[in-house]
């Protein structure tokens, strides 16, 4: 049963991931960067306090699924903390979120969803990572955009929507242990 889960959520999930895939992308020709401890930078305990601030904050509007919200917040803390590893992943996670519930309160991109076979989804993805291999200067980071896709996953699979389409047979237990595997 949870290989079939899996089939079936995967190829589906595949519809959403080249959805959000253009937008995703963006990081995956990004350079990489050293990162400064930001505990080594000056301020250090008022940049603490307000940064903690920030993710508190944020973890109320993520708690109250307020995603745009949360996504805005985050954005702003990010212009003043640029290099702040939980601030980036909160973000990303809040991006996700408002991606996802933006395609699949879209009608037709959820109809799309839902008639889209697993060959299928499969010949669009092979075709978006062709254009992707052909169309970027720098070798895109394969381990980011899978990370990206894995989140977008785990995300999706706490949507009601995309569940009810994807896997509408699938327990909430065995939708959790798939997701814990």
């Amino acid at each position: 049963m949870q290989q079939s889960l899996f089939r079936v959520v995967c190829s589906q999930l595949l519809i959403v991931t080249l959805s959000v895939l253009p937008f995703s992308a963006r990081f995956a020709g990004a350079q990489e960067q050293v990162r400064i401890p930001t505990s080594s930078l000056p301020g250090d305990v008022e940049d603490a306090s307000a940064i903690e601030s920030v993710l508190s904050q944020g973890r109320v509007l993520e708690k109250e699924q307020r995603w745009p919200e949360a996504l805005s917040h985050y954005d702003a803390a990010l212009k003043k903390y640029p290099q702040h590893t939980d601030l980036q992943r909160r973000q990303t996670l809040a991006e996700i979120h408002c991606e996802l519930d933006r395609r699949f309160a879209d009608s037709s991109f959820a109809n799309l969803v839902r008639t889209t076979d697993e060959r299928r989804a499969l010949e669009a993805f092979d075709e978006v990572v062709l254009k992707i291999q052909t169309h970027y200067v720098v070798e895109p980071d394969w381990q980011k955009l899978t990370w990206r896709g894995t989140a977008n996953l785990d995300v999706a699979l706490t949507k009601p929507t995309f569940v009810k389409i994807n896997a509408p047979q699938a327990s909430s237990d065995q939708i959790n242990a798939f997701r814990h595997e």
